[in-house]
């Protein structure tokens, strides 16, 4: 099985050099996206191959069973949505990804995995909980994964504007192990705002991202324009990180918009203050 490229970023004057050095690009484009995992020892897994393996305990069921539970997810989540979500994003809610990342927002399992493209915001994530354990920021070179995919699986690796064509892509048994990187255009929600949300959607609803990341992307020798990293961030850092964090107004209030994110955040402060 291939690996990410791993190193070790102790302490926040290394992280902070990493994001300072990193070539960024053009301020128009997302050069990268970034993901922060409390548990380094987590893969790349989509909520719903966790849910339906009881966090790995099982082994992943047969594609035809897996599109049928996601299919089910998706119903009752679509049937129930209407209740409770503004007008204008449920206009704006047209394919079967669309729906996905609602419903991931709101806790819903899926095949998507969220990233975000700023680095800070990945090491929040990486850092908020598990104190104890070591945490991981993941990157990925947008335009370097939507070329490797391309060059792999040709026109395979592009997306439909029509909706009704890109659901039925995404729920061929058959399909083969694209990842995409996707977002909403409008009437995004305010935290999607605030994280600056990516995320990727594998065609395939059993493909293993890291495995394919891994395989597909090419690395390149150049620090400032590497391609795909996981960062370790030792766990004995993390409480410096938080408090960092917050002098940059990276918190809980800031990236969870509302009530509740009040709550994290003075959660945290309590948290992090030796």
């Amino acid at each position: 099985m291939a690996s990410i490229p791993e190193i070790t970023l102790a302490g926040w004057d290394k992280l902070v050099t990493l994001a300072n050095d990193l070539d960024v690009g053009d301020p128009l484009d997302t050069t990268y996206v970034f993901r922060g995992q409390e548990d380094a020892a987590w893969r790349l897994e989509p909520s719903l191959h966790r849910a339906v393996t009881n966090d790995g305990r099982t082994e992943l069921p047969a594609t035809d069973r897996l599109l049928r539970i996601e299919q089910t997810l998706t119903g009752k989540f679509r049937g129930i949505a209407p209740n409770h979500l503004p007008a204008a994003t449920l206009s704006a809610t047209n394919s079967v990804t669309d729906w996905w990342l609602l419903m991931r927002h709101y806790g819903v399992p899926t095949r998507i995995l969220d990233w975000t493209a700023s680095f800070y915001v990945a090491a929040y994530f990486a850092a908020a909980k598990a104190p104890d354990k070591d945490g991981a920021i993941y990157l990925v070179h947008g335009r370097t994964l939507i070329d490797a995919m391309k060059k792999s699986y040709a026109t395979e690796a592009e997306l439909p504007t029509d909706s009704s064509v890109l659901d039925k892509k995404f729920q061929r048994p058959d399909a083969p192990p694209v990842v995409f990187i996707v977002g909403r255009k409008t009437a995004m929600l305010d935290r999607m705002i605030a994280q600056q949300s990516f995320f990727m959607a594998d065609q395939n609803v059993r493909t293993d991202i890291e495995e394919i990341l891994a395989t597909e992307i090419p690395k390149i020798a150049d620090p400032r324009k590497v391609t795909l990293q996981k960062f370790r961030i030792p766990a004995a850092h993390k409480q410096l990180i938080m408090r960092r964090l917050r002098f940059m107004n990276v918190t809980a209030s800031s990236l969870f918009p509302g009530l509740d994110g009040i709550g994290r955040q003075l959660d945290e402060l309590i948290r992090n203050n030796p």
